[in-house]
């Protein structure tokens, strides 16, 4: 038995779930089952080829670890997950465990996902304010992860590209970088960069370099510099560097 809310998919073979909800003994759903049953299941009825488990949902739910209450699909390959600022909260820990699982653990069918920060800003009648922080540029993004949780745009406004905060620039203008913005863009070779979009499109070394004519252990030593450029730590914090810094898209 599968409550509404206790999965969640991206359409493209991906589902979330908690571990609360599907293994927990208070109020188990479907007692004896573990998580390889769920993970059979899954496969045989809905076609799910990776399945990502978070830890536990919010404190005092009566749901008992609904993942719809706590992270969603925003588009395949986008989530949104909610978090808790208060360290005294109940939900500070398990939100932050569960962030940690999504941005560490979580590989889709073609890549790792692209983290997306939201936070409220306001809200008066009936209309919220939000800042959004994504870390890629593909078309209409933030409208349409909008659109796949049924909330209306009713007006989006750029207020940063990475570093560089547009401040009140008007649509179609443009101004002088300053010296500590120019600073805080990494510059990385067309080599590098070619690199990274191999990278952010789920290649391997071996496949990046058949696609550049380029020996494996070449791409090796392409990855390990622009990884101390960007400051990064993996394969997918360095692609997430790259669409937040405008490098890939």
């Amino acid at each position: 038995m599968l409550e509404g809310g206790s999965i969640d998919v991206n359409g493209g073979g991906t589902l979330l779930t908690t571990e609360e909800c599907l293994l927990s003994k208070v109020q188990q759903r479907n007692a004896g089952m573990r998580r390889d049953d769920y993970e059979k299941v899954f496969s045989e009825f809905l076609g799910i080829k990776n399945v990502i488990w978070l830890g536990s949902g919010i404190a005092g739910d009566d749901t008992h670890g609904h993942v719809d209450d706590i992270t969603r699909f925003v588009a395949p390959d986008t989530v949104v997950s909610a978090v808790e600022s208060n360290p005294d909260d109940a939900n500070y820990e398990p939100l932050r465990e569960n962030l940690r699982r999504l941005r560490e653990g979580v590989e889709l069918e073609d890549g790792p996902t692209g983290p997306a920060e939201v936070e409220l800003v306001g809200s008066a009648a009936g209309v919220s304010e939000l800042r959004i922080v994504i870390t890629e540029g593909r078309n209409r993004q933030v409208r349409r992860m909008f659109d796949a949780v049924d909330h209306e745009v009713r007006h989006l406004s750029r207020v940063a590209f990475g570093p560089v905060r547009l401040g009140r620039l008007k649509t179609g203008g443009h101004r002088r970088l300053r010296p500590a913005e120019i600073g805080a863009v990494p510059t990385l070779t067309a080599r590098e960069i070619q690199v990274l979009e191999g990278m952010s499109h789920g290649r391997s070394n071996a496949e990046i370099g058949r696609d550049l004519f380029l020996s494996e252990d070449t791409v090796k030593t392409h990855a390990r510099r622009l990884f101390k450029k960007l400051g990064a730590s993996d394969r997918a914090h360095a692609v997430a560097l790259g669409f937040r810094w405008g490098l890939v898209r």
